[in-house]
């Protein structure tokens, strides 16, 4: 990610080289990143406290697996809102 500023990552909890969370924070204390990207997980672990658990770790927000469509365009538009918050633009709409 060094090479390239990312507005959003969808971060897969589970991956099989390294976890989702693992990587979430490693981002987080990159210190050679221009800009920290907005980051939405992506689990289809859904037991209450596993939300809080990945914001608590840096992620922004989070969606269930089986992936709904609206579930992600909402995250989606959050991230937007964010943007322009965080950086003073939003993430293009194509």
């Amino acid at each position: 990610m060094h090479r390239r500023a990312y507005d959003v990552v969808l971060m897969d909890v589970q991956m099989p080289e390294m976890d989702g969370v693992e990587a979430t924070k490693r981002l987080r204390q990159d210190a050679h990143l221009e800009q920290q990207p907005y980051i939405i997980a992506m689990t289809a672990n859904v037991l209450q406290g596993d939300r809080e658990h990945y914001l608590a770790v840096g992620m922004n927000d989070y969606i269930g697996k089986p992936v709904k469509v609206e579930d992600l365009i909402s995250a989606l538009e959050r991230a937007n809102r964010w943007g322009f918050r965080a950086r003073g633009k939003g993430v293009d709409k194509c």
